[in-house]
This record gives structure tokens, C-alpha cells and sequence, in this order.
């Protein structure tokens, strides 16, 4: 990242052997102005991926991948907040969903949509058609004719055979 200043900020994944560092120089002179490598009881490191950003009130933004963390430090080069992908996968959640990188809401984002939903709210249908017809059937449109549970074939995904037939024929494809 270009910073305001004209800087160059950046996320150095082995720059320190098996531990990752956030880099300031300035564009100029590439002398080091900054640099952030993190604390013996609280270390980074992320071998494939990172990035970091400046922030509008100085502080540094930085996304540690490979190890689904993301924080903030201040010019003091102190956390003043973490956050930690909860989502895991593996037989023993050995694996960490990747954080490739993280933006940084102004305090004034509009968050109306992250409420917590109310009782009817969670009871409301899945689907619903505020028309009131019942031309529909689970986001699948019923022609005339048809029954309801019935789905017209024009408008569903062609089967296993169709497309099979369609890869094995000297025809190109559409």
C-alpha cells in the first residue's frame, strides 16, 4: 500500500524466518521508517498469504492468512483489536478457514442489517410471494397444467444424462 505520506507499506511473509513482519519504508530514500514484527507472547506468521493497511486514524490493519487472524496495532506497534476466524474444518478442526484480507468499517457504516432478527422473523416462511398467487414453487416457476410437486423441464438444470449426451457428441456445445 502507497500510504498518505507517499510510504510504502507492506506485508513481508519470511522477511524474519518462520515468522511474518509489516514493513514501512519510505518511497524516496527506501530507508525503513516502520516496522511491526509482532511480540514474543504474541507472534505472526503466515507463509502464503498476508496484507496490510493503513488506517485512516494511523493505525495498521494487518491480515495474518494463513493463520485466519486479523488485527490492528497502533503507532505504539500495540494490539488494540483481534479477531480470530472461528470456522474450522478437519476430523479435529485442524484447519483454519483463511483470511485473505479484511476491510475496515468507518464507525458511521450503516448496520441496520446485522440486528438480531426478531421471533417472527425467524418463524416467517422461507419463501414467499408477496403477489399472493401460487405461481410458484420453491423459487421454481408451475406452468399451467402442471400439479403442484411437478417441475417443467425448461426450466430446471438438464439431468446427468443430457449433459453427458451433450460432452460425448461431436457437437459443440452452445
Amino acid at each position: 500500500q502507497l500510504t498518505e505520506n507517499g510510504n510504502l507499506l507492506l506485508f513481508d511473509n519470511r522477511g524474519g524466518g518462520e515468522k511474518s513482519r509489516i514493513l514501512e519504508y519510505d518511497a524516496k530514500s527506501m530507508e525503513p521508517v516502520w516496522q511491526y514484527e509482532g511480540h514474543e507472547e504474541t507472534p505472526f506468521f503466515s507463509r502464503t498469504c498476508g496484507s496490510t493497511n493503513r488506517l485512516p486514524n494511523g493505525n495498521t490493519l494487518i491480515c495474518e492468512s494463513d493463520g485466519g487472524r486479523a488485527f490492528e496495532v497502533n503507532t505504539d506497534r500495540e494490539i488494540v483489536w483481534e479477531f480470530f476466524n472461528p470456522h474450522r474444518a478437519g476430523e479435529n478442526h485442524e484447519y483454519i478457514a483463511t483470511l485473505f484480507d479484511l476491510l475496515r468499517l468507518p464507525t458511521d457504516f450503516p448496520h441496520d442489517w446485522a440486528k438480531k432478527p426478531t421471533e417472527e422473523e425467524l418463524n416467517a416462511p422461507i419463501l414467499e410471494n408477496p403477489e399472493g398467487d401460487s405461481n410458484t414453487q420453491g423459487g421454481v416457476e408451475i406452468n399451467e397444467g402442471m400439479h403442484e410437486g411437478e417441475v417443467d423441464s425448461d426450466t430446471t438444470a438438464p439431468d446427468e444424462t443430457e449433459v453427458l449426451d451433450s460432452v460425448n457428441s461431436e457437437d459443440p456445445l452452445p
